[in-house]
C-alpha cells in the first residue's frame, strides 16, 4: 500500500505546457502518471485566474493520487498523503506561473504538472 502511494506521490507533478481545453475534460490518467493542469485560457494577474488555477490543481491531485473506502482508514490515510504531495511539488510552478503573468513576462509552457512523486 505504501509503495502504490508512493509511486503516485512521486508521479504527481505539475509541468507547463498550454493548452485550451478545461481540466475537466482530462481522463484519469493510468497510475505512474502525472497530469497537466493547463491555465493558458485563465489571467493569472486576477484572484479569480489564481483561485481557478488552484481549483483545477486540487482536482488534479485527486485524480491522481485516487480515492480510498472510508472504511480503510491506511488507504485513506495514503490517499490524504499523497495529495499533500502533489499540492507540495505543484505549488513551486504555481508561483512561478503568477509571477511570470503579472510581471507581464511571456513564457513558453501555460500548464502545470500534478504528480505525487517530487
Amino acid at each position: 500500500m505504501v509503495n502504490r502511494f508512493v509511486r503516485k506521490a512521486v508521479s504527481v507533478a505539475f509541468s507547463v505546457a498550454a493548452f485550451a481545453l478545461p481540466f475537466t475534460a482530462m481522463a484519469a490518467p493510468p497510475e505512474g502518471q502525472s497530469v497537466a493542469v493547463r491555465y493558458g485560457d485563465l489571467d493569472l494577474t486576477t484572484n479569480v485566474g489564481t483561485q481557478t488555477l488552484q481549483t483545477r490543481i486540487h482536482r488534479a491531485a485527486r485524480v491522481v493520487c485516487g480515492s480510498a473506502d472510508i472504511r480503510d482508514l491506511l488507504g485513506m490515510s495514503d490517499v490524504q498523503h499523497c495529495r499533500q504531495v502533489a499540492l507540495s511539488g505543484a505549488a513551486p510552478q504555481v508561483e512561478v506561473a503568477i509571477a511570470q503573468a503579472r510581471n507581464g513576462q511571456a513564457f513558453a509552457a501555460n500548464d502545470v504538472k500534478v504528480s505525487p512523486i517530487r
